[in-house]
């Protein structure tokens, strides 16, 4: 593994990208491939990935969750991972569930069969309020557009009528973000309820009749990490260079508009002056925002007031497995504790095989700090079986040679609270006052997003840095497009 070099002369300007996740991986590598100046990623951890990398545990392979690769992705992102992945791509069959109201539904879920699948009184009822809802074709159009003070409860009840708000997306919401959705803004509803539109009607009775489906994905055969992998292979035979263990402890201004060096901390301990060029942030906007506020002098407004979700995910081990065609359920409602199980071996036959036991990945929406968070590992290892057994994942009776650990990540999904793009955007403001200076990805957006918005913004801002036509202000104004992409697809 090539290593930055500090015993060589320190006067020479950088590119330099904080944060190795896949945004970071990406953008490091367009810009290697014609870059005059050297590109530095300077990474917190000890490998790259983020989120979508893959960490080993006693010679076996495991993901941060769950994660999978669609045909619908960015077409060029999803030509590039074919390119890196050849013949270790694997296409798989698409099986989940999704358990609603005690029933266990295909998932995605088709919309007739949402509508159809709790008993005559409820049915009429989820077809009559969606029906004169403002979705649907018949009924005339009251709806207005939604403002920064749209509530994600407003906009979904308009959107799919009230019973089917009440039933499946209000618990949801309370789910994964922690939230009354009624304090939640109507962003994360947009791609949500688009499955009720009239042309996904259409289009889905359209399948129906001629028997055409989709339901298949993409996942690399070694785990979700060989993406990030194949791409630090790449970004290093361009002559890029990665320093791991790493962080940024200050940035030096220049007239308060221009970064003229940083300073970190290698994970020696040592400090280091790199003069830099341009420095491209893919790390949480927190941590930029307190050091852009140090640098001018305003440390006293550096908190955002932005909310983040956490996930505790458990890896277990078990023989009590039932045998199904499952490769993940989804557990949108509060009765449960988990959100998510995933079976790693369906994604790919050469992930956790283990002899006479089954790897399952559980995935626990939480609050950093609060009672989840703070659960010892055969705490929530028995609450997560009990529930299991109960939902007849798990086979009943006494549990049998389990094994189990788990990982929790602090700040995962962005909360978008009424107000949130107006705290966004009071930061993004400061860092735009500095002319060489560029945020992006997920955690440094702020964003909900996946892999292939990631890398397709990636290749986005590396190629307008290389257009010597494009200035910072027109980054600027993209970025909406960057948003619009990620939160209402």
């Amino acid at each position: 593994m090539r290593r930055a070099d500090f015993n060589s002369p320190q006067s020479g300007e950088k590119i330099v990208i904080l944060g190795g996740g896949i945004t970071g991986l990406t953008v490091a590598w367009e810009l290697s491939k014609n870059s005059q100046l050297p590109v530095l990623l300077i990474e917190k951890n000890v490998s790259t990935g983020g989120l979508a990398g893959s960490f080993h545990r006693r010679d076996r392979i495991f993901d941060f969750g769950s994660h999978r690769i669609h045909e619908q992705y960015d077409p060029e992102v999803l030509g590039i991972i074919r390119e890196l992945l050849g013949d270790e791509l694997l296409k798989r069959p698409r099986r989940g569930q999704i358990r609603i109201q005690g029933k266990f539904l295909n998932y995605p879920p088709a919309i007739t069969q949402v509508l159809t699948s709790f008993g005559l009184a409820q049915g009429i009822r989820l077809v009559r309020d969606f029906l004169l809802s403002n979705n649907f074709f018949f009924i005339p159009h009251r709806a207005t557009l939604p403002t920064p003070r749209t509530s994600f409860e407003e906009y979904a009840t308009r959107a799919v009528g009230k019973s089917l708000y009440e039933s499946f997306y209000r618990p949801y919401a309370l789910k994964l973000w922690g939230v009354s959705p009624a304090e939640l803004s109507f962003e994360p509803a947009v791609s949500r309820v688009r499955k009720f539109e009239l042309r996904a009607v259409w289009k889905e009775l359209k399948n129906k009749a001629t028997g055409a489906t989709s339901h298949f994905f993409y996942y690399p055969a070694r785990g979700f990490g060989q993406i990030a992998e194949k791409i630090q292979e790449r970004f290093i035979d361009n002559g890029g260079e990665i320093l791991f263990e790493s962080s940024v402890e200050r940035l030096e201004l220049k007239n308060d508009s221009e970064i003229e060096a940083i300073h970190l901390e290698t994970g020696e301990g040592e400090s280091r002056r790199l003069s830099a060029s341009l420095l491209i942030s893919t790390a949480p906007i927190e941590v930029l925002h307190q050091l852009v506020c140090s640098a001018l002098g305003v440390g006293e407004t550096a908190e955002l007031g932005l909310s983040w979700r956490s996930l505790r995910i458990l890896y277990l081990f078990t023989p009590d497995k039932i045998p199904s065609v499952q490769e993940t359920y989804y557990f949108p409602e509060s009765d449960v504790i988990f959100g998510r199980v995933s079976e790693p071996a369906k994604y790919s036959p050469f992930l956790n095989q283990f002899e006479e036991k089954t790897a399952l990945v559980i995935e626990i929406p939480c609050t950093f700090g609060d009672q989840i968070w703070n659960l010892e590992d055969e705490v929530i290892a028995d609450r997560c079986i009990d529930d299991l057994r109960r939902l007849k994942i798990l086979s009943p009776g006494p549990t049998k040679d389990s094994e189990y650990f788990s990982r929790r990540i602090k700040n995962l999904y962005p909360v978008y609270e009424l107000g949130w793009r107006e705290k966004l955007d009071e930061a993004l403001r400061r860092f735009n006052s500095i002319k060489n200076l560029y945020s992006l990805g997920r955690s440094a957006l702020f964003l909900h997003c996946n892999v292939d918005h990631c890398m397709s913004m990636a290749l986005k801002l590396a190629r307008h840095l290389s257009d010597k036509k494009k200035t910072h202000a027109d980054w600027e104004r993209s970025l909406n497009d960057v948003f619009n992409l990620s939160l209402h697809e």
